[in-house]
């Protein structure tokens, strides 16, 4: 049960996979194509059966992209996996038949899993006005710069097993309050044990090491899907990365690792190495030079190979091995920047780059899935599309080919139906028991439960007024606040009934379609502060009343030159273009309380114009074009202030 369990989870992950084995992994999610901040919490991937709660437990639609609200909770059912991106540094992965719940305020975030198990990884430390817990119902763990992996036991107990880094965890017996505390680091995992029946000790945290054989299998594959955790937990734990592939049931390709170039004098440990690989050489029964299994050409005589891919000489110089002077050079002075050939191995008829760790990445596809949102940060090329996919795509696990997404598309759909069909079977089959064991006694009874229903509510809405009334007397005024921040884009058609989004600003042109932004005024300004006041019930903390806010609408004003009427001519003969002398405006008005209905608190707004374009002064005629502007505004918060 356990392989056929395994070897299914593994065929999820290999189709979001690109590579498993090499660890580059692609995520279904475009995340707007911009770093996430780090007070966002906002949905990157979701397999099968995942459902959202807010803080009153109720369900919540989900979109892909969603930023989760402060109190949402996401659960899994069986083969169901989620994953949420907290920022760039940090993504937490909610298994499956698991629940966990997401708070956060400012910088500080709070993770709560009820059930189930969940991991974690950290790749950055936190800043110093940064904080992350992770807590379950007996431990509390502060996250600074880590892996780790946390599932409650058969027996209801809970484990955190730390792959890397290190970690210290506060222990609480909920029913007695005693509470103990302990430092672990990577390799070691800690249970906490409580007890009922006695008046000390009533917690105990115990500390044992852990191996590759003794790792959760949800732990080994989702090491697996993360080469860069991979690395971590084999340089700071001594994880063997190949027993773990193993034991998945996969081959682990590694690649050998570069010594850094050195430009001092050789030193005697040096020498002797030097002295060591000649005798080698010497030895080599082919008279070949090479050591066995090692496809490497060995250096020639009197230098030695570091292992990679560089040559000392005798003189202590370090030298590319193969490379020519020039080609050294380059090489090295290209390390300072972006060079595209350290990445690329080569790229086929099709058009598909062949990256050296073996990544399939087709530019094409990448802007095509995530190019509008990647050019407000300025990824337009296809260079910018590797360097995108480089710094932010692998961590955020996004798809990198056309084929990759239609086999993870496929394989879900086919899931999805199989699935459909087992529920409408299910049903089927419990519709056709209830209505065998239906009678006229139970409709008589059903009817004696609506009645009393009813009177109940009626007591029920009595006590509700009257709670009401108490409440308010036992208030206190609490202030929110949230902030502005505003997106604002023109979009032409580019032809062949495509269109190409581009950010606007105040200066922003297009000759070609005719229009000119003179201005873009928003009030309140984007980064400005709205202030939320409630009143909330001192005893309950619960909200009574509607809120209020300082600011209830937010303007953005814009001014555009909307034609073309000739041309001029500057100093250097060039021809420039002359703009109407008066532009049309318009102003997008946005509801604050609309902005906050929403679930990622996101509304837009566009206008449409049309803008004409004469080559001539004296024609009347020209080409005529339909551009639409628009703003975006997104809140974020609430950030409280008391």
């Amino acid at each position: 049960m356990e392989n056929t369990k395994r070897t299914k989870r593994f065929i999820i992950i290999g189709i979001t996979v690109a590579v498993v084995i090499i660890g580059i992994v692609v995520l279904l999610s475009a995340v707007r194509g911009q770093k996430l901040k780090a007070t966002t919490m906002r949905l990157l991937r979701r397999v099968n059966t995942v459902t959202l709660e807010d803080e009153k437990g109720r369900v919540k639609p989900m979109t892909d992209n969603m930023k989760l609200a402060n109190g949402n909770s996401l659960k899994t059912e069986a083969d169901s996996m989620v994953s949420v991106g907290l920022d760039e540094f940090k993504v937490v992965t909610v298994e499956e038949k698991s629940r966990a719940e997401f708070y956060q305020s400012g910088k500080k975030l709070e993770l709560n899993l009820t059930e189930g198990s969940l991991f974690i990884d950290v790749s950055q430390h936190l800043a110093d006005d940064e904080s992350f817990d992770v807590r379950t119902s007996t431990m509390t763990a502060g996250i600074r710069g880590t892996t780790i992996y946390v599932s409650q036991n058969e027996d209801g107990t809970w484990t955190m097993y730390l792959v890397s880094g290190a970690l210290h965890i506060r222990g609480r017996n909920q029913k007695t309050g005693e509470e103990k505390e302990t430092d672990i680091v990577g390799g070691q995992k800690v249970t906490a044990i409580t007890f009922d029946d006695r008046e000390t000790d009533t917690i105990i945290l115990r500390v044992e090491e852990f191996t590759e054989e003794t790792m959760p299998l949800t732990l080994i594959e989702e090491l697996m899907a993360n080469k860069d955790a991979m690395d971590r937990a084999a340089a700071e734990s001594g994880f063997d990365p190949a027993k773990i592939a193993a034991l998945a049931g996969v081959a682990y390709e590694t690649q050998p690792e570069t010594e850094p170039q050195t430009e001092t004098e050789t030193t005697e440990p040096e020498t002797e190495s030097s002295t060591e690989a000649e005798e080698n050489n010497e030895q080599d029964p082919e008279g070949e030079g090479e050591e066995v299994g090692n496809e490497e050409p060995a250096a020639e005589d009197g230098d030695v190979d570091t292992g990679g891919g560089e040559v000392v000489s005798d003189d202590g110089n370090t030298e590319d091995e193969g490379l020519t002077e020039e080609e050294s050079e380059a090489t090295i002075e290209s390390e300072e920047g972006f060079n595209i050939e350290d990445y690329v191995d080569y790229i086929d008829e099709k058009g598909i780059w062949h990256l050296k760790d073996g990544t399939l990445f087709d530019p094409a596809f990448y802007r095509k899935m995530y190019g509008d949102a990647l050019e407000i940060d300025g990824f337009v090329s296809e260079e910018d599309m590797l360097k995108h996919y480089l710094e932010y795509g692998k961590k955020e696990k996004r798809f990198t080919t056309q084929e990759s997404y239609d086999a993870f598309t496929e394989q879900y759909e086919a899931e999805k139906r199989a699935r459909e069909e087992a529920e409408r079977k299910n049903r089927e089959e419990k519709d056709q028991e209830g209505q065998q064991e239906e009678s006229e006694e139970e409709n008589v009874v059903d009817e004696t439960e609506t009645e009393t229903e009813t009177a109940s509510e009626t007591e029920t809405e009595t006590e509700t007024e009257t709670e009401t009334e108490t409440e308010a007397a036992n208030a206190t005024e609490v202030e929110q606040k949230y902030r502005i921040e505003i997106y604002n884009a023109y979009v032409v058609d580019i032809g062949d009934g495509e269109t190409s989004e581009s950010g606007a600003f105040e200066g922003a042109s297009n000759e070609d379609n005719g229009f000119k932004i003179a201005s873009i005024t928003a009030t309140p300004a984007s980064q400005s502060m709205i202030t939320q006041t409630m009143n909330v019930n001192l005893d309950t903390g619960e909200e009574i009343g509607e809120a209020r806010y300082d600011v209830e609408t937010i303007t953005v004003s814009w001014s555009v030159y909307n034609g073309i009427t000739g041309f001029d001519f500057d100093e250097n003969e060039e021809p420039v273009p002359v703009y109407k002398t008066e532009p049309v405006t318009f102003t997008l008005t946005f509801s604050v309380q609309d902005l906050l209905d929403q679930q990622d608190m996101t509304l837009t707004q566009e206008r449409e114009q049309v803008c004409t374009v004469n080559y001539s002064d004296d024609s009347d005629e020209g080409m005529s074009y339909t551009v639409i502007f628009k703003t975006t505004i997104e809140l974020s918060g609430p950030i409280a202030t008391n």
